[in-house]
């Protein structure tokens, strides 16, 4: 069974409401008990790292944020940074010697996320996954964007790579059981995070398939050969061929059947004459 760690935000917020929340996915975002807590974009970037992170000595959070100048220039702009959120009344980040971590009572939403996808991919699941599951994996967009940090295109690419297993897991448990539509979300929002993605095009035409929708199974099959040629002058594997190829055998076949039997039987085709028995 799914792992009780996936739980959703209104979970958190039910069982704490006095909790603060840091949302990364998308827009950089603190809340507490639901009013927004603005923050200058220097102390945000403190923030999401020791949220991405962890805990972590004073001297590589430093380096991390002012890589470009001295090391002694580093230190006295993570001084200052800090010194501004204590000032500033905002009791979020912790100092305990030299290390610097957020206060234990900040739900971060990408730790959400995380511990949920991790847990669908690395566990044994021996049934399809709760509703709550396949929501929380579909929800929230790509990690700070807009940010072009090195650090959080490190952290951004391994979620991002995590998330779409994630999903692909999780719409083929879905698949076979027979939870179509919930299926189909979660392909389809593989899909939307990386458009070249062939296992993902592939879950979506086995959805498809699965449904006895194969219109549409050779749709998306040919939408994803048009844009992998078109972006890279590719064509996709055989393993997604295979899966439409009997359906367009089917049909190339019954219309050369039915080419040959008009020739045969005109009189058949056109509703009587001469060959008409």
């Amino acid at each position: 069974m799914m792992s009780p760690i996936c739980k959703t935000s209104d979970q958190h917020s039910k069982e704490a409401p006095s909790r603060s929340r840091l949302c990364l996915l998308g827009t950089w975002a603190l809340s507490r008990d639901g009013v927004e807590t603005r923050v200058a974009a220097n102390r945000q970037r403190l923030i999401a790292l020791l949220a991405l992170t962890g805990p972590q000595n004073r001297s590589f959070v430093a380096g991390a944020l002012w890589p470009d100048g001295s090391e002694t220039q580093a230190q006295a702009n993570l001084r200052s940074t800090l010194s501004r959120l204590q000032m500033s009344g905002l009791d979020i980040v912790q100092s305990v010697g030299d290390l610097l971590r957020l206060r234990p009572d900040v739900d971060v939403d990408i730790h959400e996320l995380t511990r949920c996808a991790e847990a669908v991919v690395h566990e044994p699941l021996t049934q399809a996954p709760p509703p709550g599951t396949v929501l929380l994996l579909q929800q929230g967009g790509e990690l700070l964007a807009g940010w072009y940090d090195d650090w959080v295109s490190t952290h951004r690419e391994r979620l991002r790579q995590l998330r779409l297993h994630a999903l692909e897991m999780v719409a083929t448990m879905l698949n076979a059981d027979g939870r179509y539509a919930e299926a189909l979300e979660a392909a389809l929002r593989a899909v939307a995070l990386e458009p070249l993605r062939e296992s993902a095009h592939r879950t979506v035409t086995q959805v498809h398939l699965a449904e006895g929708n194969h219109f549409e199974a050779i749709r998306q099959y040919r939408r994803y050969r048009n844009l992998l040629f078109r972006e890279l002058g590719i064509e996709p594997s055989d393993r997604m061929l295979r899966l439409v190829q009997p359906i367009i055998a089917n049909r190339a076949g019954a219309s050369r059947q039915a080419a040959v039997n008009n020739l045969r039987h005109p009189g058949q085709a056109r509703g009587g004459g001469r060959w008409a028995s």
